[in-house]
């Protein structure tokens, strides 16, 4: 007699007898149920499958893992290329709206040949980050280039190491030095050195610097001062008293 393999709950058809097995315990389905599994053809074998094909599905799962491992470092290449396969005017017109969306009014974008550059002033260095880190996360095919205003004034107010000279900041690209100065020539030789070095973004650089006047330089140390019209009156700690007539433009 061949041997039959039982499946629970599956019955067993032996000529006239049904036989079904399970669990004793387990929720039984009802004879109508059994009568159908019975009466039901059975369902075809599985086909076999080979080591051959169990090694091929291995390795495609190991490979498709690699490659979605891989997918982030990537995806900065892809999005390189991709921006480098960007149509200039598209770029120059996205770069655009970005420095409008930041409100960096003196800065502007430029296209040389196929490359597109962002120049010009940010009045800090925060900005200058913050424009580069946005340039760099939505269109990292875009080269920034800019001055800050604020490094630009920096860097003369250090030349000069002259407390009595103003530095300032006009707007478009122009700086101003101004003042009464003890080294006047020697504060406007050393702005002709640093001129060059300050870049094209500074467009002009003012320069208005005056010898100071002795005779109506205020004393290092004092300990009254009075300013009245046309007349300087100081008294120093050794109790001498200084008057001094100023010109009008010194006056104001």
């Amino acid at each position: 007699m061949p041997e039959t393999s039982f499946v629970a709950f599956q019955p067993v058809r032996f000529g006239p007898l049904v036989l079904c097995v399970g669990d004793a315990g387990a929720d039984w389905p009802d004879d109508v149920a059994l009568l159908e599994r019975l009466l039901s053809p059975a369902p075809p074998p599985a086909p076999r499958t080979s080591r051959r094909n169990i090694v091929r599905t291995a390795v495609g799962a190991v490979l498709a893992l690699a490659a979605a491992a891989l997918l982030p470092s990537l995806q900065p290449a892809f999005l390189s290329d991709a921006a480098a396969r960007q149509h200039p005017e598209t770029a120059v017109n996205q770069a655009k709206g970005l420095l409008k969306q930041l409100g960096f009014r003196e800065a502007h974008v430029a296209q040389v040949g196929t490359r597109v550059l962002i120049e010009g002033l940010v009045p800090s260095s925060a900005d200058a980050a913050r424009l580069r880190a946005q340039v760099r996360r939505y269109h990292p095919g875009v080269a920034v280039n800019v001055a800050v205003v604020d490094e630009v004034v920096a860097t003369l107010r250090d030349t000069l190491a002259d407390p009595a000279l103003s530095v300032r900041y006009e707007g478009n690209g122009v700086f101003s030095v101004s003042g009464s100065s003890d080294y006047a020539e020697r504060a406007s030789r050393r702005i002709a050195d640093v001129r060059s070095d300050l870049g094209p973004e500074v467009r002009a650089l003012h320069v208005e610097i005056s010898q100071q006047d002795p005779s109506i330089k205020t004393p290092d140390n004092y300990d009254a001062a009075l300013l009245a019209d046309d007349l300087h009156y100081v008294e120093t700690p050794d109790g001498t008293k200084h008057m001094t007539s100023l010109p009008q433009q010194a006056a104001q």
